[in-house]
């Protein structure tokens, strides 16, 4: 019997706490990126979640803003309404290529904070983990931690007040007579029929519902498919589309978070 449990416990990984330092030039912001920049290397950290037999992989980064608020303003004559972040950060590895792992969406109030000041500060930016909680083995996050090399934050994006309109509507950086030739009521519908359910998928998997991750494998594909669609939503959308978008992005990132 004790030389069973002694081979057992050699077959069983030690888990222990891991960190690892990414440099500031592979953490890469894209969208309305020139206002900030990533001012330090970023820790990343393996750690427990504070749940039995579960760990989290953690990382926050240091972002400054590269100019003033003045200066900002003096650019953009007109009132800036918020900044929000429309994609969830991304871990990257050594190819630049998506590690499959979810961090939950970012919300704008920090870029916002960095914005507006007229001097220059400096913010951190935390990347929560968001993985299912059934897939948090300590073998599964230290897989994904080996191969972080990077991190991606995308969507980055300025909204001010339309100075032209009449009402307090808001615009990103364009009217809303912007015209294409696809269908982005359409494919707004689809993004918005595929949040309701993720949303749903989510709670069935934070609930213990085993089945939910046969869902999970059925919306990543889905949020491939959408994230190809979307791709051009940021030059293409109409003041009133890009409204609606964010109205669902928010919708998705805030059952997320709470």
């Amino acid at each position: 019997m004790l030389i069973g449990v002694y081979f057992a416990s050699c077959g069983k990984e030690k888990e222990v706490e891991k960190s690892k330092m990414i440099p500031a030039d592979r953490i890469v912001l894209k969208g309305d990126s020139e206002y900030f920049k990533v001012v330090d290397s970023v820790k990343v950290i393996l750690v427990p979640s504070g749940k039995q037999d579960q760990w989290e992989i953690r990382a926050t980064i240091r972002l400054q803003n590269t100019r003033p608020w003045s200066s900002v303003k003096k650019q953009f004559k007109q009132p800036l309404e918020r900044v929000s972040v429309n994609f969830p950060p991304k871990y990257m590895d050594k190819n630049d290529t998506e590690l499959d792992f979810d961090i939950k969406y970012l919300s704008g109030e920090t870029f916002e904070k960095l914005l507006k000041s007229d001097e220059i500060i400096t913010e951190n930016i935390v990347c929560d983990d968001n993985s299912w909680s059934h897939q948090r083995s300590y073998k599964r996050q230290k897989e994904i931690f080996e191969r972080i090399d990077g991190i991606e934050i995308k969507g980055v994006q300025l909204y001010y007040v339309e100075k032209q309109s009449s009402t307090s509507s808001s615009s990103y950086k364009s009217s809303s007579s912007k015209s294409s030739s696809k269908n982005w009521n359409k494919v707004l519908d689809e993004y918005e029929k595929f949040v309701d359910q993720y949303i749903k998928t989510y709670k069935k998997a934070m609930n213990g519902d085993m089945s939910a991750m046969g869902e999970y494998a059925r919306l990543l594909e889905k949020a491939e498919d959408l994230e190809d669609d979307l791709a051009d939503a940021e030059d293409e959308l109409t003041t009133a589309q890009m409204n609606r978008y964010m109205k669902i992005t928010e919708k998705l990132s805030n059952a997320i978070l709470y």
